[in-house]
């Protein structure tokens, strides 16, 4: 074997406007290693994969691939050829075709590679990732482990010399996750090098000879799975460090203004959600009282944003059901729900790019009387004062730290009494991530209800009276907020069984 590593990546970035999405990125995948990348939500871990498969073209860096030379912005279609395929997270299967047939389209790719006739070739693939006995069904009927083993199967048909795995056991139950990681070992054992970026720590600790860390596009730190999860810069970037010590932090007060003269909160009862097919949370319960503060916490892929979008009516759930100040709004579409008092600043802050940082705050307002909106836009600018002051400013051309802020003030102009705050940090400096956070404590000081859902873990249990962790899409922990132990949240998080270490 050529000590020549099969892959080498070299000051690797990627810029996407004034986002560097990976920053000077390098390592090596030597032949037969099983290469895990981890790292919170907005590490590049995806954008990572996206170049190294050819579906993206980097910005600066180099890709060098063993008796393939340098492939960076090479198409798809030819570093599949040189040997590199990639399974995604959710499998896009020609439907009407068999599962054979599926796996049939990409056997040409790696001819080369493997010589052998095509229909043993097909069999073998078959075989390994266990869908011989279903070669001849629509590929549109299988359940999701059989969609997940044929996205692989189709990557292995072009005989890959390395196997980008994007997530692949996302939505899987403990069971179908067992034949997951039995199936990528069995891919390992045939010769197969891997590199995978997965959020359920389980694969990686099973899986991984060596995990990459990776925070705001650049390397963290590297090291076996055990190393970096011990790692407590790893469980800083992971966790967040904006609590104060326990003994010293307040417990936040009991609110009883607005919202808890409405009556009611919300109820969840054994509300199951999917995404793309792909069961996302399972049978969860979760209760937050009129004014009361509640975090929800949880690696990437846990079903956080599933939970928030399945409360304000993006998504439906499959089973289970919502309540909402004593009504059941279940079946209820996301503008009732706006009405009935449910507000929720998403992921991305989706504001309207064209229109000016009034015109995005009146649109929170949609319906009500002008000079109602006049009043609202005043308790806005109270709390957010660079909003007046930027009041005629197009929306997209401010900070990220005055966007979020605009983003937050248009849900606040529904007045609602249920804020769902998902990510409202992310990307932020941890001084805006501050001014953010004392801009909802003024929130809740009026009686307001929040969901808040974060990355950082620790300034968001400084916020709420109640947490819950989610694990893989089911609550793995819920009590007061003071008393979620460190060793909890790593569990979650990492997978490590043990906490920090004094």
């Amino acid at each position: 074997m050529s000590n020549e590593p099969l892959l080498r990546v070299e000051g690797l970035s990627r810029r996407f406007g004034g986002v560097r999405a990976l920053d000077d990125l390098s390592f090596d995948l030597a032949e037969g290693e099983k290469l895990a990348v981890i790292g919170p939500n907005g590490a590049g871990k995806s954008t990572l994969l996206r170049l190294v498969a050819g579906q993206d073209r980097p910005s600066a860096g180099r890709i060098a691939l063993r008796d393939a030379g340098d492939v960076q912005g090479r198409t798809a279609h030819r570093l599949t050829r040189s040997g590199v395929a990639l399974a995604r997270q959710v499998p896009r299967p020609l439907a009407t075709l068999t599962v054979a047939e599926n796996v049939q389209v990409g056997l040409p790719a790696g001819h080369a590679r493997d010589p052998r006739p095509a229909r043993d070739r097909l069999a073998g693939i078959l075989e390994l990732t266990g869908l011989d006995r279903y070669a001849d069904r629509p590929a549109g009927m299988l359940p999701l482990l059989d969609l997940k083993r044929l996205e692989v199967a189709r990557a292995l048909a072009s005989k890959p010399r390395l196997l980008l795995l994007d997530e692949v056991s996302a939505g899987l139950n403990e069971s179908d996750l067992d034949a997951a990681i039995a199936l990528i070992a069995a891919i390992h054992e045939t010769g197969t090098s891997l590199l995978i970026v997965e959020h359920v720590q389980r694969v990686i600790h099973e899986l991984a000879d060596r995990v990459l860390v990776l925070n705001w596009g650049a390397l963290l730190t590297q090291g076996t799975p055990a190393e970096v999860t011990a790692d407590e810069e790893v469980r800083r970037v992971y966790l967040g460090a904006g609590r104060p010590a326990r003994e010293a932090q307040a417990e936040p007060a009991t609110r009883t203004t607005r919202s808890a003269a409405a009556g009611g909160g919300l109820t969840m009862r054994g509300v199951t959600v999917a995404r793309g097919g792909l069961i996302a949370i399972r049978d969860v319960d979760l209760d937050i009282a009129p004014g009361e503060a509640v975090a929800v916490l949880g690696a990437n892929g846990a079903g956080k944003s599933t939970l928030t979008q399945a409360v304000s009516g993006l998504l439906r759930p499959r089973k289970g059901s919502i309540s909402w100040g004593g009504v059941d709004v279940t079946r209820r579409p996301t503008h009732a729900r706006a009405k009935a008092g449910i507000a929720h600043c998403q992921e991305g802050r989706k504001l309207f790019a064209g229109l000016t940082v009034a015109e995005n705050l009146r649109l929170g307002a949609f319906g009500a009387h002008r000079a109602d909106i006049a009043a609202r836009e005043a308790e806005v600018h109270q709390i957010f004062p660079i909003l007046a002051e930027r009041a005629g400013q197009i929306a997209t051309t401010m900070s990220g730290g005055q966007q979020q802020m605009l983003a937050i003030g248009r849900a606040l102009m529904s007045r609602p009494r249920l804020l769902l705050c998902d990510e409202v940090t992310l990307g932020l400096s941890p001084k805006v991530a501050d001014e953010i956070y004392s801009a909802l404590a003024r929130v809740a000081d009026e009686g307001t209800a929040l969901l808040l859902v974060e990355q950082d873990a620790e300034r968001c249990l400084a916020a709420a009276r109640r947490a819950y962790v989610l694990e893989r899409g089911r609550v793995r922990w819920q009590g007061k907020a003071d008393e979620l132990d460190d060793a909890t949240l790593v569990a979650a998080y990492l997978g490590a069984e043990t906490g920090r270490t004094a």
